[in-house]
């Protein structure tokens, strides 16, 4: 369900603005960075946190 609620919030996001996914889903892991490449919006990384990881993704202009 990242990848739902992360189009979601991307619709309402003006360009440029960075949004930050939190996820403990393995598939996010290739799901995200995935999606980022189809759309144009550039994935800018993840970091591991407690129990779940961080991922980073700029609204493309």
């Amino acid at each position: 369900m990242p990848i739902v609620h992360m189009a979601k919030n991307m619709r309402l996001m003006s360009a440029g603005q960075v949004l930050e996914v939190r996820a403990d889903d393995e598939g996010a892991h290739a799901d995200i960075p995935a999606w980022c490449e189809q759309t144009g919006n550039p994935f800018l990384g993840e970091e591991p946190s407690d129990g779940f990881f961080r991922y980073f993704v700029r609204k493309k202009a």
